[in-house]
């Protein structure tokens, strides 16, 4: 290293760092001065005199490159390192993915970045810085317990100029141990941050577009110096060689110490960390396009119809001057004219075609150097935008692959060096931002116990390096059809996965699992999927926790097979009762059609005693038959009885079995032996008033006599009674002999 070791002697100190900032100075002067003309050249800055033709191949191939390194602003990826399940990992990688695309959008994070890609291009080495920045209330307290609580934090990102960076020796990065940014200071700030030490700083520096005698714009050249060896922070103006301004503890704690990521480097070697800007190396054709461009506009000023003429001749010039469309010019002696062979003998006109030829040559020759030039840039047609249509597919194909390998490197580094400047905002606002800042700035949900958890992984470097990685989409822009084809796969192969995983499962649910993981597998594999991995996982976790319990898995089919035989059972009853019901009603009706063929028979028995006795047959037949259906009707219902208990019976024993007898109980049994029991007491009723029938209806003979009316009684058996008929006010009454009535 280009200082001596640590020393609590400021004085030491100061003037080792001084030494080792001018070594560094030293090693890219060469370098910087490039560099310069390089941008000056990019910015076409030449003396005022010089008004040659210039070609600035430059400034093509700079805003050529450009948009093809970096096109849109990159969106952080924080995902587990480790595509497993854990639940507190994924919710820590949202909540810092969710605050870098904060921090992102609250600053123009994209003016860092083109910054850096154009010292990228042109000079050949790009840096960035962060810094933590907090924002702090109003004073709360008094005295020693006075504080300013901070009430908003912003990890932001700092371009650095080329040149006001320095580093140590190094062949690589690893092995750089110091870095240095240069800074300029007015005296508000230098006081701000330094006391009663500014006043000893003297402010040697000026923009060069100021005056000697403008102090009032003159700043103060400070040093920040962060040391790796000895983790302290040092800050050294360039005007006092003895004195450190200030020497403090890192003011981030960061894994690689350094608030930067590695530089961005256009071309280096393993030798050396300085760098060699890309237009050096075709710098001898870029000057020949300017030479033959200058004499290209030579020509072209040259190349015009002029000529001489015979001074005896001034019509000649009148002719060319002065004349106008279809006008003649009077020639003074046209004899001597003519003689001397009129206006061809007279006039000479400038060789204009020798300097055709040489302008032709010169735009062979100048396309020709381009054309190296871009197969030492690599910048073929394709990326430029032109095409020739002689060429073949194959040949702008192979042209375009070309490229593609040459361009793709690059992008790859300008997308390395993004990914790890938000790593280090990341770092940032891990270690430093507080758990209310997250809240308000994710609007992440959780409980205070998983917020606990959160914080205490990403706190923990180690564990979140372990579990967390951070990375970047790409800093090119996104060809939308590419988008749309991978979300259309995603969607195509997790359908069909699902198609046959599902009817596998539900016939083998013991390889839920297994199928869950499978799923997971894939889902993870698919960057699109991210978004709806959460969702997978929660529909994953609730088929294996009913999975986990096979005995409840077996009641419940248990469960369904008994409700679909009671189903059955009820639908099957309700059918059976209503044909009850209806032969019921119809026995009702015959019932009632035979009490009124009876009653019907009995008024009309004293009519003719044959019409009695076929009456007495008819009546006796109708009464049998219904007898007979009631009976019929009787065992049925009797039998439909006997069934339905023994059926219910056995769905009883089942579910006792089955531990869910609750299923068959709620009065269903109870219902269907009440309507049994109704329809047997219907039958039983039929078949008492058809036993208390006659057995055949009675002849009533009724005689006048002088004393009146009299009648005679004359039964089946061939007894008589004596029947006496009265006449009262309500009508006829008979007293029938050994009766009351």
């Amino acid at each position: 290293m280009d200082k001596a070791e640590d020393s609590s002697d400021y004085d030491n100190l100061a003037k080792q760092w001084h030494e080792a900032i001018g070594l560094s100075g030293k090693r890219q002067k060469v370098w910087e001065h490039k560099g310069k003309m390089v941008v000056d050249r990019y910015r076409d800055d030449r003396p005022e005199a010089d008004t040659s033709k210039k070609f600035n191949i430059l400034w093509s191939n700079v805003e050529t490159l450009k948009p093809s390194l970096y096109s849109q602003q990159p969106k952080p990826q924080v995902t587990r390192r480790y595509k497993d399940k854990d639940p507190i990992g994924r919710a820590a990688s949202e909540i810092l993915e969710r605050a870098l695309e904060y921090g992102i959008d609250a600053y123009d994070f994209d003016s860092v970045m083109n910054s850096c890609v154009q010292d990228y291009l042109l000079p050949g080495r790009a840096t960035a810085r962060v810094k933590y920045v907090p924002t702090y209330g109003d004073t709360e307290g008094e005295g020693e317990e006075a504080f300013s609580p901070v009430v908003y934090e912003e990890a932001v990102c700092d371009y650095i100029f080329w040149k006001d960076f320095r580093h140590g020796p190094g062949r690589r990065w690893e092995e750089v141990t110091w870095i240095a940014f240069r800074s300029f200071l007015s005296k508000d700030e230098l006081k701000k941050r330094f006391g009663k030490k500014a006043a000893k700083v003297e402010f040697d520096y000026k923009p060069d577009d100021i005056g000697e005698d403008d102090e009032q714009f003159k700043k103060a050249i400070v040093w920040e110096i962060w040391d790796k060896t000895s983790k302290k922070v040092l800050w050294l103006a360039s005007s006092m060689s003895d004195k450190l301004l200030d020497r403090t503890d890192p003011p981030l704690n960061l894994h690689g110490f350094f608030p930067c990521p590695r530089p961005l480097f256009s071309l280096v070697t393993n030798d050396s960390l300085t760098p060699v800007p890309d237009f050096v190396e075709y710098q001898d054709q870029a000057d020949e396009l300017d030479e033959m461009s200058g004499r290209i506009g030579a020509l072209v000023k040259a190349l015009k119809v002029v000529g001489v003429y015979a001074g005896e001749a001034p019509e000649i010039a009148r002719m060319l001057s002065d004349a106008n469309d279809n006008q003649l010019i009077p020639v003074d002696n046209w004899a001597m004219f003519a003689e001397k062979g009129g206006v061809r003998g007279m006039i000479d006109w400038f060789p204009i075609e020798q300097v055709g030829n040489v302008l032709l040559g010169l735009y062979q020759a100048r396309d020709k150097t381009k054309q190296e030039l871009y197969e030492i840039t690599g910048l073929s047609d394709i990326i430029r935008g032109a095409s020739d249509a002689k060429e073949t597919a194959t040949a702008q194909r192979i042209k375009g692959q070309f490229a593609s390998m040459r361009l793709g490197d690059r992008q790859k580094q300008v997308a390395i060096f993004a990914r790890d400047i938000l790593r280090l905002k990341a770092e940032v606002v891990c270690e430093l931002f507080q758990v209310e800042t997250l809240q308000m700035m994710t609007g992440a949900q959780h409980s205070k116990e998983e917020w606990g958890q959160i914080v205490e992984l990403l706190r923990n470097d180690p564990l979140r390096t372990y579990r967390i990685d951070i990375e970047t989409e790409s800093t090119v822009k996104v060809d939308d059809e590419a988008e749309k084809a991978s979300r259309l796969e995603f969607v195509t192969t997790i359908g069909e996965f699902l198609a046959q995983a599902v009817p596998f499962v539900a016939e083998n649910q013991s390889m839920t699992p297994l199928v869950s993981e499978m799923l997971l597998f894939a889902i993870r594999g698919f960057k699109v999927g991210r978004q709806l991995e959460g969702a997978f996982e929660e529909a994953v976790e609730g088929l294996q926790q009913k999975d986990e319990n096979p005995q409840l898995a077996q009641a419940q089919q248990a469960i369904q097979m008994l409700q679909q035989q009671l189903q059955q059972v009820t639908e099957g009853r309700e059918a059976e009762m209503f044909e009850i019901d209806k032969q019921t009603k119809v026995t009702d009706i015959e019932v009632k059609r035979a009490e009124s063929q009876a009653k019907q028979a009995q008024l009309q028995a004293g009519q003719t005693e044959v019409q009695s006795k076929q009456m007495q047959t008819q009546n006796q037949l109708e009464i049998d038959q219904a007898i007979a259906q009631a009976d019929v009707q009787l065992k049925r219902a009797q039998a439909l009885k006997a069934a339905e208990e023994a059926r219910a019976q056995d769905i009883e024993n089942d579910a006792v079995e089955s531990g869910i007898s609750d299923l068959v109980e709620g009065g269903e049994m109870d219902a269907l032996q009440g309507r049994i029991d109704k329809a047997r007491n219907v039958v039983v009723e039929l078949e008492n008033q058809a036993q208390g029938q006659p057995e055949g209806p009675k002849v009533i003979k009724i005689i006048r006599t002088e004393s009146g009316l009299e009648g005679v009684i004359a039964s089946a058996d061939g007894g008589e009674r004596r029947v006496v008929v009265n006449n009262t006010e309500d009508g006829m009454e008979g007293i029938v002999e050994g009766e009351d009535g």
